[in-house]
């Protein structure tokens, strides 16, 4: 027990008696507990260390500015080299003789070695020694750890692990990422985003495809990633992935997601961007988002890293990237190029999309217009901008409307009326409940009360009447959308020619010039397609062609428009399909049917999917919970809750095994999903 008196301390034993004088600055180590090590312990004088014998008998001076026991009668020490003033570490003995000579920089003694660190050109490097100084493992990795009294972890410069045992010998190359510590026998290991397990001679008894492992003794419990398997159409095996989550991308590259990080993956599993991302989209050719934290960033999946992970939101908008961050509760907008220089030389409040020549800006609550090299070529001085029309565009200035061109000239002064450009040469200006057409000289053209639209190519103005006036940009009516002074109830778009409106609460159809082409006599009307229209009369639908010929009889509940030659029905409840003669080329006997965008036909009945050709004919009876026509001869297929694949005429290639199925047009190939089960193992 170390005890004080008169400003110095020695050291009694457990009955009190007092074994070393109180004649020292301090009695014990540098650092840990002050308990003596093989009846040997440290003393202090004059700021340094030495060792001492629990009998008072000195056992080296005080040279040490670091002095702590070690297993084995050893005694780690540091002192100041002899030509410099560089504290240099090594091991000596419980007698006070070297062990490991005083040449390090750290030092960590384990059994019958001891790991060291020298400084090389500014970096710290380690090896492995044996008592007396020689060299087991170079001092050329970054790292080197204990993992039980023979085995050590290397990492090299790369950042990749190796396991090493006492004599220096390498048990496993540097392609794992770490190693756990050794317990009864065992430990766990690291290679990217898996985990697996080795024995002692580096021997792999669990292959590392794991999510996590758990240990308790012997017994191991392992948590697995999903196996997903790249399969061609003929259930041949591309390759065998084991991640949480896997997307196919464009040119065979797959965004995968692991233990709540995100990169993205070439068809061999290589990683082509860094593996630490919160979240990665590729937004074009090798162009990438990412989020690291909470924080976003760019990425050139051939160039690195563009932008570093620093914004709180980031838009990629070719070629431009935008970031915006918070500073002081304010938010502010920058401008990168794809090189990731800044373009823009101050932040903004706000920034709009490059509109080939200039970005909308706005600063201290003002708008105005930088160039894409940042230089700010209309100033920040504008209450508002609008878009671009030609060389012109509108803003409000104190207030008041005008139009500035590109090069913040005026040609409209502002004035208190709202103002509309209607291309390079005119705009509209309302005034209170008059809107007028004027052109940048100030001149009048048209005015009116009633409500205009620009139609790009000539203005629409809405009568009273209900019909409408076309007025080109000279002025001039171009005619009287209504001449008889009919009030349509509803005009709907045009469909070959032919405009379907309401007219006295019944359907009709009128022509380009307003004429009633087809009678108002239908309850209600669909459009023209391939010729004819479905319409419905006395509750009932049909379909006539443009000269008002009932060409299918009004006997359907529901019909659909023709697409090349055919139609879906309803009749009595259940769907069909008829031809444009009304001959009926699949029976009422589903209960949905849609047509699929490569024109065949998927069915429904009784809850479950089939699939039918384009004339008709069956391909796959509705037997499936679910289905997706490839349109490249297969389909893939779904039936209690397991997928596979089946050839148009069913023919099973791919069985029904899997939790899901993507397809990958990059590859032609099948990226197929199996959940996998906790799996224990006991390695008694």
């Amino acid at each position: 027990m170390v005890f004080e008196k008169s400003g110095k301390r020695g050291l009694k034993n457990r009955s009190g008696k007092i074994i070393i004088p109180a004649l020292y600055e301090d009695i014990g180590w540098s650092q840990g507990e002050a308990k003596p090590n093989k009846k040997t312990i440290g003393y202090k004088d004059d700021g340094l260390w030495g060792l001492i014998g629990i009998d008072n008998k000195k056992i080296t001076a005080t040279e040490y500015t670091v002095l702590y026991p070690s297993p084995h009668q050893l005694v780690v020490a540091a002192k100041k080299g002899r030509l410099s003033n560089r504290i240099l570490f090594g091991l000596i003995n419980v007698y006070g003789k070297n062990v490991i000579p005083f040449r390090y920089h750290g030092i960590e003694h384990h059994n019958q070695v001891a790991i060291a660190i020298t400084k090389n050109n500014g970096k710290f490097l380690y090896g492995l020694l044996e008592y007396g100084g020689n060299t087991l493992i170079p001092f050329t990795f970054s790292k080197i750890e204990s993992l039980s009294h023979n085995r050590f972890a290397v990492t090299d410069t790369e950042r990749k692990t190796a396991l090493y045992d006492a004599s220096g010998q390498r048990k496993i190359g540097f392609d794992l990422d770490s190693i756990s510590t050794y317990e009864d026998g065992y430990a766990i290991i690291y290679r990217g985003h898996m985990a697996g397990i080795i024995n002692t001679e580096g021997r792999v008894v669990v292959l590392p495809r794991y999510k996590a492992i758990e240990r308790k003794g012997k017994k191991f419990t392992l948590w697995p990633y999903d196996h997903w398997k790249i399969l061609d159409a003929n259930n041949k095996k591309v390759a065998s992935l084991y991640f949480d989550d896997i997307e196919a991308i464009e040119r065979s590259r797959f965004r995968v997601s692991a233990n709540h990080y995100q990169w993205i993956i070439d068809s061999n599993g290589k990683a082509l961007t860094p593996t630490n991302y919160t979240y990665i989209e590729e937004i074009s050719k090798d162009k990438a988002i990412f989020q690291k934290g909470i924080k976003y960033g760019f990425l050139d999946l051939q160039r690195g890293l563009i932008v570093k992970a620093k914004f709180d939101s980031l838009v990629f908008n070719t070629p431009f990237i935008y970031t915006q961050q918070k500073e002081r509760g304010q938010v502010l907008w920058s401008v990168y190029d794809t090189f990731g220089i800044e373009k823009t030389r101050t932040a903004y409040e706000n920034i709009r999309p490059y509109d080939g020549r200039l970005f909308a800006v706005k600063r201290r609550g003002h708008w105005g217009f930088a160039e894409r090299s940042g230089e700010e070529v209309i100033h920040c001085v504008y209450d508002s901008v609008g878009s671009f029309v030609g060389n012109n565009t509108v803003v409000v200035f104190h207030g008041e409307y005008g139009v500035l061109n590109r090069y913040s000239e005026w040609v409209v002064l502002p004035q208190p009326y709202p103002i509309d450009l209607v291309n390079e040469t005119l705009y509209l200006m309302q005034m209170d409940q008059q809107t007028q057409l004027r052109d940048f000289e100030g001149g009048l053209i048209y005015f009116t009360d009633n409500p205009i639209t620009n139609q790009k190519n000539y203005l629409l103005e809405a009568l009273p009447s209900g019909g409408f006036w076309k007025i080109d940009f000279s002025g001039t009516i171009q005619r009287d959308s209504n001449p008889s002074g009919r009030s349509f109830q509803a005009i709907y778009p045009p469909s070959e020619g032919y405009y379907g409106v309401k007219l006295d609460g019944k359907y009709g159809f009128i022509d380009e010039n307003e004429l009633l082409r087809i009678a108002n006599r239908y309850d209600s009307i669909g459009f023209f397609q391939e010729g004819l229209a479905a319409v419905k009369l006395l509750g009932k639908w049909g379909y006539i062609d443009k000269s008002e010929r009932i060409r299918i009889q009004p006997t359907y509940d529901e019909v659909g428009p023709f697409v090349k030659g055919k139609s879906i029905v309803r009749q009595n409840g259940l769907y069909g399909i008829i031809d444009n003669l009304g001959k009926k080329i699949v029976a009422e006997n589903f209960d949905r049917i849609e047509r699929l965008e490569n024109g065949r036909f998927l069915v429904f009945r009784n809850g479950k999917k089939g699939l039918l050709e384009r004339d008709g004919q069956q391909l796959l009876n509705a037997k499936y919970h679910h289905l997706i026509d490839m349109n490249n001869g297969y389909v893939i297929v779904e039936r209690n809750r397991k997928m596979g694949l089946v050839t148009e005429q069913g023919v099973s290639t791919i069985p029904l095994v899997y939790t899901s199925i993507q397809y990958d047009p990059n590859q032609d190939a099948y990226l197929c999903q199996q959940t996998q089960s906790v799996e224990h193992i006991d390695l008694d």
